[in-house]
């Protein structure tokens, strides 16, 4: 970017002084040049406190810079709090004194040719900085300055009335100020409570759009407290990265660390590298000569003490040593040469439906380097390159139709370069055909460990849908035919619904409710289920349905024992007036007549099972033995009723600990073993935070359940909920998809149902959800579903 200043000369302590002239800097990479194309190179002075200072303080200060020809100086103008010198005493309220002092700061400066960075916030709490936010928030620490909305939106404020500013001595807006040379947006920014380092990024995003939308004239810098180069997190050539960031001053009180970091912030970034450092009368001209002369541009001492506010350590102008050490810096800048860049003469990418592959051509021979992308920055996936002119990279494991961001970074022995940030759309993968399939009007039976549709074994590839049956009837059709067109063969329905009372629920959203209080039936609900399972029927799709839920999404177990007068949730499984009001519940369902079909559910071939609850527990009886006796119980009662119809339990999946009890209380073993039920089910999801399974776990617990459900039980096993959720690194959603459901039913597991099956304009989904315009997860379940279904 340029930055215009009208000046008599040059802003900062520079390679060459032009007198009387209009001029320009601009930044080009990682160099500054003036307007006519010459190197410069910036040497300044950090004054925090300098509008603190009284008149003639400050008229001696510019007095001595003047005789040293230092051009810049870095001051706060981020005063809070109940001092005097505040510019703001109490949040939103200016003291206006501050601001004329200002006004008259930047008219006199001209005077002296030096030109400003003026810090607009402050980490540090010498003068009120971010922390007197905490005081007026009422906040638990220094940082919600970084995170609270109202404490953004009030500096935002205070930001505005200093850039529109209209100089009451010049007449100029500050935004066209040629005093000013940049804003750095916070002095010394850090935030210890920001672990990944995503708190600083957004702010720092955020203030330096807001600063750009208002002034386009100068430079916008960000200063660290310290060095944060760690890829573990958000780092400094992240932020550095953002094109409204001009440049970053680093901080270090060690020189024997400025190689290391210039090299570090040349290569990483594309912009100017400037320091921030304490220096001494020893060191001060070593100092320099090092960072000028490893691509250093931009140097600042900030350990210059005046008058009061001087303090041990601190240099000044006194020191006849210090006076003749600057002067001996300004020859060594004379002295400095260019930061070279590495430059990419040719860029080609091809991109695939999964994979990229760039083509690299650089001007000269490079030792390695890397390719950075993602979907948004900061960009953290990067694969790597190694030596060579004419480079052949890949990237695999991308989202079909999906536009990623990329850059490259590359270095040779002596020179670097980072590219701007590119993008590439990936192409859109090819939807594979499905296998039709019709649905026969058998029932699908359990039989030695196997499920059959008449005397043919059947497994099949299912989903879950929680909420397909409370929607209108053309989106109900829709998803069943979606379903159908990638092999679906059976869904699992929501398909509880209690409320406590009337007067406990929203009536416009009563037939969510099949069930309010425990005598009122909602026919209402009732009916829209009848044309969802005779949508099923036409599209040739099965359903599961389950009783009620041991969750309280949709009121379940809970709401049966506030019907019976129970404060404990556990009493369910042995209350017998919860026992009557759950049979009533079954009854309404298995004795129902479809209104819109005419079938009895129990003569109803769609339905492919029940499930007595999704996933009950017994948190009271870990060692199983009371819920498996309700299990037992309550299979033996629907069977009584409905003998065309398996039964399962709708359980997670756990297994007893050696002292034969689980926390759960609902083992997969002892639950399972009652002989009214036809088949085994479990749940599982790896990178839930409670698991976050390798595939090497996961594998071994999907054969666990197979081996368990076959061997020992001698029934079908079905994975009735498995899901991946979205964007988690760890856990490619297509590839885990793929290796579960392949692990499953090439070990001879009998029927899976992915949590969970939506339209694409469903909101509310968890994150595992999928849906039919996903085309590489609808691939997969087309490839696996042909082989079940050929």
């Amino acid at each position: 970017m340029k930055i215009k200043i009208q000046s008599i000369l040059i802003v900062f302590l520079s390679v060459f002084l032009i007198p009387f002239v209009a001029f320009s800097l601009a930044i080009n990479g990682s160099n500054i040049y003036s307007e006519s194309g010459k190197l410069v190179k910036l040497i300044g002075i950090e004054i925090p406190y300098f509008l603190i200072l009284d008149e003639n303080q400050q008229k001696q200060v510019l007095d001595e810079l003047k005789e040293l020809n230092i051009k810049t100086i870095k001051i706060l103008v981020s005063f809070n709090g109940e001092k005097e010198y505040a510019f703001q005493p109490s949040l939103g309220k200016y003291n206006e004194k501050m601001f004329e002092k200002l006004d008259k700061i930047l008219a006199i400066v001209q005077k002296y040719d030096i030109n400003l960075i003026m810090a607009l916030a402050d980490n540090n709490s010498d003068f009120g900085g971010k922390e007197i936010y905490k005081e007026w928030l009422s906040g638990s620490n220094d940082n919600i300055f970084f995170k609270d909305r109202i404490a953004i939106e009030y500096h935002k404020k205070f930001i505005n009335k200093i850039i529109t500013r209209k100089n009451s001595i010049t007449g100029r807006y500050y935004y066209s100020d040629p005093s000013i040379i940049g804003w750095d947006i916070c002095n010394k920014i850090e935030n210890v409570n920001d672990v990944d380092g995503s708190v600083i990024y957004n702010w720092v995003n955020e203030i330096s759009d807001f600063i750009k939308e208002r002034d386009k004239n100068h430079f916008i810098i960000v200063s660290k407290k310290r060095p944060e180069i760690s890829d573990e997190k958000i780092n400094d050539f992240d932020i550095g990265l953002n094109s409204k960031i001009d440049f970053i001053i680093y901080c270090t009180d060690n020189p024997d660390n400025i190689i290391n970091y210039n090299n570090l912030y040349y290569e990483n970034i594309n912009k100017p590298v400037a320091l921030s450092i304490n220096l001494n009368s020893e060191n001060l001209k070593s100092t320099v000569e090092t960072f000028f002369n490893n691509k250093g541009s931009l140097m600042l001492i900030n350990n210059f003490g005046f008058y009061n506010y001087k303090k041990e350590g601190d240099i000044s102008f006194d020191d006849k040593i210090i006076k003749a050490n600057i002067k001996e810096a300004i020859k060594i800048t004379e002295k400095s040469k260019e930061a070279k860049r590495l430059n990419i003469k040719n860029l080609q990418v091809i991109t695939y439906a999964k994979d990229a592959k760039i083509n690299l051509s650089f001007d000269e021979t490079v030792e390695g380097g890397y390719v950075f992308y993602g979907t948004s920055l900061p960009l953290k996936n990067k694969t790597e390159f190694k030596n060579g002119k004419n480079i052949i990279t890949d990237i695999n494991n991308l989202q079909p139709e999906t536009k990623y961001l990329y850059m490259i970074k590359a270095k040779s022995k002596d020179t670097a370069m980072v590219s701007e940030i590119k993008s590439f759309t990936t192409q859109k993968i090819k939807r594979l055909t499905a296998v039709p399939f019709k649905m026969s009007n058998n029932f699908i039976k359990a039989k030695d460990g196997a499920f059959y549709d008449g005397n043919k074994k059947y497994k099949y590839l299912g989903a879950n849908n929680y909420y397909i049956r409370h929607k209108d009837k053309k989106l109900i059709d829709e998803i069943f035919r979606q379903a159908a067109n990638v092999g679906i063969k059976v869904i699992r329905i929501g398909s509880n619904g209690e409320a406590e009372s009337m007067d406990a629920i929203d009536k416009r959203e009563k037939n969510r409710f099949f069930r309010i209080g425990p005598d009122y039936f909602n026919e209402d609900a009732y009916r829209e289920f009848d044309y969802m399972l005779d949508s099923a029927a036409r599209h040739n799709i099965r359903v599961i349905i389950h009783f009620t839920d041991n969750w309280e999404y949709y009121g379940g177990v809970k709401v049966y024992t506030k019907w019976a007068g129970l404060s404990n949730k556990n009493l369910f499984w042995t209350d017998e007036t919860c026992k009557k009001f759950y049979k009533k519940t079954i009854d309404s369902f298995i004795k129902r007549k479809n209104t819109v079909n005419g079938k009895l559910y129990k003569n109803d071939p769609t339905i492919f099972a029940f499930d007595l609850m999704n996933e009950p527990r017994n948190e009271d009886d870990i060692t199983s033995v009371t819920l498996a006796n309700w299990i037992d119980e309550m299979s033996t009662y629907i069977k009584s009723i409905d003998s065309n119809h398996m039964v399962t339990t709708g359980m997670e999946g756990f297994f007893l600990r050696s002292d034969g009890t689980h926390y759960s209380g609902s083992d997969f073993i002892l639950c399972h073993k009652p002989e009214n039920i036809d088949f085994c089910t479990y749940h599982i999801y790896p990178a839930s935070e409670y698991n976050n399974f390798s595939m090497s776990t996961t594998e071994w617990l999907i054969k666990r359940f197979i081996k368990s459900a076959h061997e020992t039980l001698n029934k079908p096993v079905v994975m009735e909920e498995y899901g991946i959720p979205n964007n988690n690194p760890d856990f490619p959603k297509a590839k885990w998809i793929e290796f579960m459901t392949e692990t499953f039913f090439n070990n001879g597991g009998d029927g899976a149902n992915y949590w969970f099956f939506i339209d694409p304009d469903y909101h509310y989904g968890d994150g595992n959800e999928i849906n039919w315009t996903q085309t590489e997860y609808m691939n997969i379940f087309i490839k696996i579903s042909n082989v079940l279904n050929k």
